[in-house]
């Protein structure tokens, strides 16, 4: 026996609706900017097709950059951290050789670094 999953999409009201009939309202939202519907997606005041399509991108923008991961750290930096681990680097105040823990380690100590910048 097979079960169906119907998929729903919630509201920002907590009201939940088919994904097929959220494509649609947002298809008619977009092809008539200027009508007046009951609610938007995410309250429930009168809102025109214009704002619709405004609260969808806005959703769909927080989506992508909800599951997109920063990276700070590309290859290129990783495997120059691997060359300076192995090598090291000199102090860019007293010269020393030191290991640094991360690419943007110039000094080996903090005194260095102070009297570096003063």
């Amino acid at each position: 026996m097979e079960t169906t999953v119907q998929r729903v999409v919630t509201l920002g009201n907590g009201k939940q609706i088919p994904l097929g009939r959220y494509v649609v309202g947002i298809h008619d939202a977009i092809r008539h900017p200027d009508r007046t519907y009951r609610h938007g997606l995410c309250g429930w005041a009168p809102v025109t097709g214009r704002e619709i399509r405004w609260e969808f991108r806005r959703g769909v923008h927080d989506r992508i950059n909800r599951h997109l991961a920063i990276r700070t750290d590309t290859r290129a930096a990783l495997r120059f951290l691997k060359h300076l681990r192995c090598h090291g680097r000199s102090c860019a105040w007293c010269g020393t050789r030191f290991v640094p823990q991360t690419v943007n380690d110039r000094w080996c100590t903090p005194e260095c670094r102070q009297s570096y910048y003063f």
